[in-house]
């Protein structure tokens, strides 16, 4: 899995970026089968003047369900970042059970008609 940290504040340091990266592997290391890159933007929505703007952006393309994308805004990139990750998180989840469900239906019939009568 490829990850990919791209940030517009010049206050995130190397140290940040290596949390970040540890945070998106750790959250992602049920479905790294099913992930081949990661993208993570943080922004300063209004730069220096402050309030609830920074946002984080999550984008994680799949083997089996394209690109999905995850995006909060807290009041600082800590938050942001956990609740962008927890919307990927789920939705991913969600598509992989649903795929995985559709699995079983298809096996269950497929024994089921060649069964003897």
């Amino acid at each position: 899995m490829q990850v990919r940290i791209e940030s517009r504040s010049p206050q995130q340091s190397e140290q940040w970026r290596t949390h970040v990266e540890q945070r998106v592997r750790f959250a992602l290391r049920r479905l790294r089968g099913q992930v081949q890159r990661v993208h993570v933007r943080l922004d300063d929505i209004n730069g220096p003047r402050g309030g609830r703007d920074m946002r984080c952006q999550v984008s994680v393309l799949t083997d089996g369900h394209g690109t999905l994308v995850g995006q909060a805004t807290r009041l600082s990139f800590g938050p942001a970042l956990e609740a962008a990750l927890k919307r990927v998180t789920d939705s991913l989840v969600k598509q992989w059970q649903k795929q995985k469900r559709y699995g079983r239906e298809t096996l269950r019939l497929s024994f089921d008609d060649a069964a003897p009568a």
